[in-house]
């Protein structure tokens, strides 16, 4: 097994209504709809430092379709984050009336005090 690579993935589709909020005219969607990447790591609840025993990568996609008499006003701009810890990108990609919104992560290997984690 030395050297092998085993991932999985999961696909699932989850339809949701009222994730906007109605401000007047506008519709107001929140970005980051995903889980916190922090439930995903196990920290220690006297020190809050945290060990990653082996990195991990997480890839979410999330597919947002906007009625024809919406418009999108305003989207956030890709980011990319990267540190000694991993690796953190958000992406929107447009096709017709549907926005994907991607997210992958990568946490590194390792033991993370609370102070710089």
């Amino acid at each position: 097994m030395n050297g092998m690579i085993f991932f999985f993935t999961i696909d699932y589709k989850v339809s949701v209504n009222g994730i906007g909020k109605n401000t007047s005219e506008k519709l107001l969607i929140p970005y980051n709809v995903w889980i916190p990447i922090d439930s995903y790591l196990k920290l220690d609840n006297i020190t809050s430092s945290v060990d990653i025993k082996r990195g991990f990568t997480i890839e979410d996609v999330f597919e947002l379709i906007i009625p024809g008499n919406y418009m999108i006003m305003e989207l956030p701009k890709d980011r990319i984050i990267e540190s000694q810890y991993g690796y953190y990108e958000l992406m929107i990609e447009r096709i017709n009336n549907k926005y994907l919104l991607k997210r992958k992560v990568q946490i590194k290997k390792g033991f993370y005090e609370n102070e710089s984690f």
